[in-house]
């Protein structure tokens, strides 16, 4: 009878004590994800002109004076800007030219080495909804066509790697002929 109380206070004493030490050598050894901040820049680019940079995050401009040799815009406008925070998943939604919306889509993993910290971005998307036609249908006599709506489908499309700090111009997307461009700057904060 003796064995069995002992027995019983034993298991009791496992199971209140060895429980939560179990759990927490197990969360040690899951791995845990952390979140990013991101931001997310649309600029409209124009080939001629001059900006005003006073609305254009800092970081930001100090990219765009970075990159300005090989890209041929002279003048910038801040569109939209979007912070995100995640651990590897994101959809946000920007505004361009004429209040016009763009859906970013997003996924990253984290890589840890010598150098710091970096993401990798297996997907980076921004996508324009299809746009009505701009029309009338053609009359019975004739008369001019409608034009076709704009295609629905990402205006830009990328994968890449950032170091946690740094911004980069992730792409760039004509508009009108050419003459304007979107662009889209990316920037992990530390």
């Amino acid at each position: 009878m003796r064995t069995i109380k002992t027995r019983a206070l034993l298991t009791l004493l496992l199971l209140f004590t060895g429980g939560p030490l179990l759990a927490a050598q197990e969360s040690e050894r899951r791995p845990t994800r952390e979140s990013y901040l991101l931001q997310v820049v649309l600029l409209l680019g124009r080939l001629e002109g001059s900006s005003s940079t006073s609305n254009i995050p800092e970081n930001t401009v100090q990219t765009l004076k970075d990159v300005e040799s090989f890209l041929p815009y002279k003048s910038y406008q801040l569109l939209d800007t979007s912070l995100i925070r995640s651990d590897g998943h994101a959809n946000s939604l920007l505004h361009g030219p004429s209040g016009r919306e763009f859906h970013l889509s997003l996924a990253f993993r984290s890589e840890k080495g010598n150098d710091g910290e970096r993401l990798s971005f297996q997907v980076f998307s921004i996508d324009a909804p299809a746009e009505p036609l701009t029309a009338s249908p053609p009359a019975k006599s004739g008369g001019d066509a409608p034009f076709a709506p704009r295609a629905s489908g990402p205006i830009l499309s990328s994968s890449f790697a950032v170091d946690v700090g740094e911004t980069i111009v992730v792409g760039t997307s004509k508009l009108n002929g050419g003459s304007e461009a979107l662009l889209v700057l990316l920037t992990v904060i530390p």
